[in-house]
């Protein structure tokens, strides 16, 4: 609905933002024209660390559309073994081939190379283990500037601070069953991340001579 208003609106085509975000990139492109391109840029985080964090969440926040009481029951390792598909189970997969009502079981090797190739021509990629490098690319790439010298410090928190919208929770050791079960689950997204490192390393040549 928020595309289909930003579509309605034209606010790319206007001029009128100089950056969207979505969780839908697919979806999210729509609102460009031939005329008014985009380049899409995202952290990538490894897919055991991003189920374990938004298990975590999910089972807490109350107050999201998406919490789960019936999780909040759960240890993480009963959640990666849960009988049925989770829509967060290769959810980069599953979003960049616009395939959201789709479980992990019916997703094809076919539909891992398309997503790899969208990575490969659409992103510039970054690395949440790397915020920084990734941050420094961003801003070389876009031309960002700070306006005030607070903008600088908010960029220095978010970076390397704590901040307060982190959720805190347990890390899971990897090599531990919990680590083995959830790599398990989101098989495709791990082979997603693979790549997208390695489109990391590979892109470093159009910003360091």
């Amino acid at each position: 609905e928020g595309i289909k208003h930003a579509k309605d609106k034209k606010i790319v085509i206007d001029k009128k933002v100089d950056a969207v975000t979505s969780p839908y990139p697919v979806l999210g492109a729509s609102v460009f024209d031939s005329k008014q391109k985009g380049r899409i840029f995202t952290l990538f985080r490894h897919p055991v660390e991003r189920a374990n964090s938004y298990f975590h969440y999910i089972s807490q926040a109350d107050f999201d559309p998406n919490y789960s009481p019936y999780l909040a029951a759960l240890t993480v390792e009963a959640y990666a073994k849960t009988p049925e598909d989770r829509p967060e189970f290769n959810w980069m997969t599953k979003s960049l081939t616009n395939k959201f009502d789709v479980s992990s079981e019916e997703l094809t090797e076919e539909d891992l190379d398309k997503a790899k190739e969208f990575l490969r021509e659409k992103f510039l990629i970054g690395m949440l283990d790397n915020k920084g490098d990734s941050m420094l690319r961003f801003e070389m790439y876009f031309q960002w500037q700070y306006k005030e010298a607070d903008d600088k410090v908010c960029e220095e928190k978010l970076l390397h601070w704590t901040y307060n919208n982190q959720n805190s929770h347990p890390n899971i050791i990897p090599g531990s069953e919990a680590w083995a079960w959830l790599e398990r689950r989101n098989q495709f997204d791990m082979d997603l991340y693979e790549y997208a490192k390695f489109l990391f390393v590979d892109q470093e040549k159009f910003f360091y001579n």
